[in-house]
């Protein structure tokens, strides 16, 4: 019963979520042009640079022992180093918005910079805060907070391009929002939960934490980066920033949808894996957990992206009719190669999970420097031979390709996971289930007939897999772990 409860908080908050960022895409796009909204994709470079190399190992070493300083009382203490850093992250993020918005006056420069500065920092502890508030127990706490972040960036970013209409008013709006939702969740989480508290001081890191955990993890993070967003620059430099905005615009459509799933995974599945690992470091037998737990995760979450490829490929006309403005209609190729990378993206996560468990985490570096290797090397020769740019959008999907490639080898050398073959078998049928009607569905439908066909798409997508989980001993055995239990907080 507390399962499917837990289930509804998060599914209807995450779903909330993710239809206001669909709103914002429609509001986005309707308020700034193609050219702008490249302009807006260039300083998102910035931030998920910041964010994937030098803040998100870290990041990931806080989630690993979450449970952990959350039980001894230490997790504040633990805290206080992070703030120093990632303040100094963010002025890093603020001197390299300099080379990207060379083209913008000096004003908008400078009011670039702090929106930088002050994303950075806000995005980082929203980030933290609301899943610690998820991982110990306060979904929907977690949820609330999440769902507060959505809706004051959406209402700070279009008052302020109602106003003043560009990339960087609409970066600062964003940058609102976050803050926000950062010091509600962590007044909740400090006031409102009242742990036990350690007062003495305690490190977050240390050097070897740094050299064996944190470098390689960065340096994988670093050229994830530049496979899933640092293309941008380049695809800038040869195409320009309007091709980039179509191009951009596609691809963040199809990451809306997957983000949402990946959210839902994360927040609803991901604590009772974190939870099941931090027991089997106590035991000896420690392996045979990991390797359960990781097969179980593997076992429920890959059947739902595989099936999501299919919902996704034969809702993109209906999503971009819906949900963008005219000027961005021919985006459509975009948002289908955009399925591809996104799959690969999340699945890419998922396996590397492997890595966090055995905290071997150089292992994530080759699949990521291959795939960055291959982006260069595609984007390179599409742009110096005038190629045109849904070449270099179907190099980016090779490049991922064979990135995700690597990754289940490397990551299966690290933790001998086992698939359900026969699941992930009946999940493949029932994306082709939707990927070959397709071709033959109408696609000049008007807005009430696509949001039609979309929740007709959306129904038939949940009855599929619920009746692939229906009796499911993986997602049974998955969330079996109980949690930290706290009173709730609504």
């Amino acid at each position: 019963m507390k399962i499917r409860r837990d289930l509804l908080i998060i599914g209807g908050g995450r779903i909330a979520t993710a239809l206001l960022g669909l709103v914002a895409i429609r509001a986005v796009t309707t308020l700034l042009s193609p050219e702008q909204f490249g302009q807006l994709a260039l300083l998102v470079v910035v931030q998920t640079f910041c964010g994937l190399f030098l803040v998100n190992p870290v990041g990931q070493h806080i989630n690993r022992h979450t449970h952990e300083w959350w039980e001894a009382g230490t997790l504040f203490s633990r805290l206080t180093d992070y703030r120093k850093y990632i303040f100094v992250v963010s002025l890093i993020g603020g001197l390299v918005t300099i080379w990207v918005t060379k083209d913008l006056s000096l004003a908008q420069v400078g009011l670039a910079i702090f929106a930088m500065v002050i994303m950075i920092n806000s995005a980082t502890w929203n980030a933290t805060y609301i899943p610690i508030l998820n991982m110990v127990g306060q979904r929907g706490v977690s949820v609330s907070w999440s769902l507060v972040t959505s809706i004051m960036a959406l209402v700070a970013s279009v008052s302020l391009c109602v106003i003043s209409p560009s990339s960087v008013t609409w970066f600062i709006g964003q940058a609102i929002g976050f803050s926000i939702g950062a010091l509600g969740a962590s007044l909740m989480l400090r006031q409102g939960v009242r742990p036990k508290q350690d007062n003495t001081p305690h490190r977050l890191l240390n050097l070897n934490v740094i050299t064996t955990y944190c470098l390689p993890l960065a340096l994988g993070a670093g050229l994830m980066w530049l496979q899933l967003s640092g293309y941008r620059i380049v695809v800038e430099y040869y195409w320009g920033l309007t091709v980039l905005g179509f191009l951009a615009l596609g691809f963040a459509l199809a990451n809306q949808i997957w983000a949402l799933t990946e959210s839902l995974v994360q927040q609803f599945l991901y604590p009772f894996f974190y939870k099941r690992i931090a027991m089997g470091d106590k035991q000896s037998s420690n392996q045979m957990i990991f390797s359960d737990a990781l097969s179980d995760l593997l076992n429920v979450v890959m059947p739902i992206y595989v099936v999501l490829i299919g919902i996704t490929f034969i809702s993109a006309p209906y999503l971009l009719k819906l949900l963008v403005a005219p000027q961005y209609a021919n985006a459509e190729v975009y948002v289908k190669l955009g399925i591809i990378l996104e799959f690969c993206r999340v699945t890419a996560n998922l396996l590397s999970s492997a890595a966090q468990v055995t905290k071997k985490t150089k292992s994530v570096i080759w699949p990521y420097a291959i795939g960055a290797l291959t982006v260069i090397v595609m984007l390179t020769v599409s742009g110096e031979y005038h190629y045109s740019i849904i070449w270099a959008a179907v190099g980016l999907a090779i490049a991922a390709l064979v990135m995700l490639t690597v990754m289940w080898f490397v990551m299966l050398r690290q933790v001998k996971f086992h698939p359900d073959y026969k699941t992930w078998f009946v999940a493949i049928l029932m994306m082709f289930m939707f990927i070959l009607p397709a071709y033959w569905l109408p696609q000049t439908f008007g807005l009430i007939e696509a949001s039609i066909v979309l929740m007709i798409i959306g129904l038939f997508g949940v009855l599929l897999l619920a009746l692939l989980f229906r009796n499911n001993n993986a997602l049974q055995r998955l969330v079996t772990v109980k949690l930290n239990d706290s009173k709730s907080m609504l």
